[in-house]
């Protein structure tokens, strides 16, 4: 993901040649996903994702069990990913304030 990150530059340069030289459809389509901003986004949101993910699969792969860990593991995937998306303020909510609020709206 880094280095795609990288030469994401080089990249979008390539098929804008490409698509000016060879006329190929499918690089006009590569062009066009490679130049949306909310690729680059994509991309960095799942540099930081796949790390977090890769070692949650390792940990569910190992040879001796470990069930006694994993919950502790999934929920702090659990909770990091949801931080990029929610205030932690709300994440911390117990489950009588979230009733609460519900009755309010």
């Amino acid at each position: 993901m880094n280095r795609l990150l990288e030469q994401l530059p080089a990249i979008k340069l390539y098929f804008q040649s490409a698509v000016l030289t060879d006329r190929l459809l499918s690089a006009q389509s590569i062009l066009t996903k490679a130049m949306e901003p909310t690729t680059e986004l994509y991309l960095e949101f799942l540099r930081f994702a796949l790390p977090i993910f890769t070692d949650l699969n390792k940990e569910l792969q190992a040879e001796k069990p470990k069930l006694y860990l994993l919950y502790d593991q999934i929920y702090t995937a659990y909770v990091t990913i949801l931080e990029c998306f929610i205030q932690p303020v709300y994440l911390e909510l117990t489950e009588e304030e979230i009733n609460k609020a519900e009755d309010i709206s």
